[in-house]
């Protein structure tokens, strides 16, 4: 779905719009032209699963991964005021409900099962590959004891989004 000129708040959830408001209207580090921005929302979805169209109101909401940067720009050269507009410049990847998976996964994604205090219950042979850690190592021992300290932000933006939305994501953890 292409968006441009459209009105992002026709489309998302009425409960994203005061996120999605607090990232369009973030203030610029000082002197910075280029902001990166990676958030979480859910968009209205047009298509059923039988590939059918919906008309908007009939729509349903999926959640969508939004990646890319905020551009600042004068639109004036000869305003002495030198008005800034802001353009959000962006791509959204659909995230698969974990229960709808039918693909195989790709090779740098492994999966893990926790239990309600973040032990884990089960863990994918691939850890062995990226983190050095056999299965038997993992299962039984909480996530907190491998994460790094820096990680902490993430992983509460993690839960944040995992509370709202339904889904985990981290787009990378330092073990």
């Amino acid at each position: 779905i292409d968006l441009m000129g459209q009105n992002i708040y026709d489309y998302s959830h009425p409960c994203d719009h005061d996120e999605i408001m607090e990232i369009l209207s973030s203030k610029a580090q000082e002197n910075s032209v280029d902001e990166r921005k990676s958030f979480f929302i859910r968009l209205k979805c047009t298509l059923t699963s039988k590939g059918r169209s919906v008309n908007l109101k009939s729509a349903t909401y999926k959640v969508i991964h939004v990646r890319g940067h905020i551009i600042h720009r004068t639109e004036s050269k000869d305003d002495p005021q030198g008005t800034t507009q802001r353009y959000l410049v962006a791509i959204g990847q659909p995230i698969p409900h974990p229960s709808n998976i039918e693909a195989p996964l790709p090779h740098q994604t492994f999966l893990t099962k926790h239990s309600l205090d973040m032990k884990f219950t089960y863990a994918d042979e691939k850890m062995m590959d990226f983190l050095g850690f056999s299965s038997e190592d993992l299962i039984g021992k909480s996530v907190y004891e491998y994460h790094h300290a820096m990680d902490s932000e993430a992983i509460c933006s993690a839960y944040k989004c995992y509370k709202i939305l339904g889904i985990f994501n981290f787009n990378q953890v330092t073990f």
